[in-house]
């Protein structure tokens, strides 16, 4: 069986003020082929075929995810579509449906059954498998933010949040205003308290690995929002600390969405 292409997009709601570009779902095109064993490359007609999906657990950082869960996108074939669908080979001995992303990041594993039933009345069934990545960079993942830095701190690592332990992934563009916009955070630090050691700008909730759905947020899809976590950076509302981050920010042509959580839609 093969998939083609083997990375798709999810489907990304958008929306938003400024706003982030709704994104369709993709598709990858599934081609069963079934030949007889004994007479090699020789396709078989009428072979009964069986198509489902599995999620490979914990992949794109969908901790809650743990067990191997029915994929959760859709097979269209035909006229029927749904979570498997079934059919026969035809003369040249394939099989075709298509496959539609959900809104998850994640990747997954395209399974095929195929049964054939012998000239003796005996059902042999045969299984095959491809994995389809669904991610916001389609060919490669978001960029990891390093934990290790001498400008900001992460909350959120691999050690981290239950339902989310890896959540801190940006666009290369993104990660690039983050370490400036941080840079120039201790900088102005520095300079108003006179001390080399000051307290450095904590980003909690960035992206998944893959990207889409991020339980518990009305965006983060695209790898372009983040979060800065207050309490731990030492900021409040109205303070000058506050202020002069928002101005780094807007330089940057940033918009905070609301308190502490800005969106840098210029880097998608």
């Amino acid at each position: 069986m093969r998939l083609n292409p083997s990375a798709v997009h999810p489907k990304v709601n958008g929306g938003g003020s400024p706003p982030i570009p709704n994104v369709a779902a993709g598709t990858t095109d599934a081609t069963v082929q079934v030949t007889d064993s004994g007479c090699p490359n020789l396709p078989l007609a009428d072979a009964q075929i069986e198509l489902t999906s599995k999620v490979i657990p914990g992949s794109g950082g969908h901790a809650h995810i743990k067990t191997e869960a029915p994929g959760t996108g859709t097979f269209t074939s035909g006229r029927s579509s749904g979570k498997t669908v079934t059919g026969v080979t035809d003369r040249n001995g394939q099989f075709l449906a298509s496959y539609t992303a959900s809104d998850l990041g994640i990747e997954e594993n395209i399974i095929a059954k195929a049964t054939v039933v012998d000239s003796q009345g005996v059902a042999k069934t045969v299984e095959g498998q491809s994995k389809l990545t669904i991610s916001v960079e389609v060919k490669t993942p978001l960029t990891p933010v390093p934990a290790l830095s001498p400008y900001w701190v992460l909350k959120q690592t691999a050690a981290g949040a239950a339902n989310h332990p890896i959540n801190n992934y940006a666009r290369p563009q993104l990660l690039q205003v983050i370490q400036s916009v941080a840079s120039a955070f201790k900088s102005y630090r520095q300079k108003e308290t006179g001390q080399t050691t000051v307290t450095l700008l904590s980003i909690n909730d960035i992206s998944l690995p893959l990207g889409g759905r991020f339980e518990g947020h009305d965006s983060h899809e695209l790898g372009v929002d983040l979060d800065i976590n207050g309490g731990a950076s030492r900021l409040e509302a109205g303070s000058d600390d506050y202020r002069k981050l928002k101005m780094l920010f807007r330089d940057r042509q940033c918009t905070e969405i609301h308190f502490i959580h800005f969106r840098c839609e210029k880097t998608y």
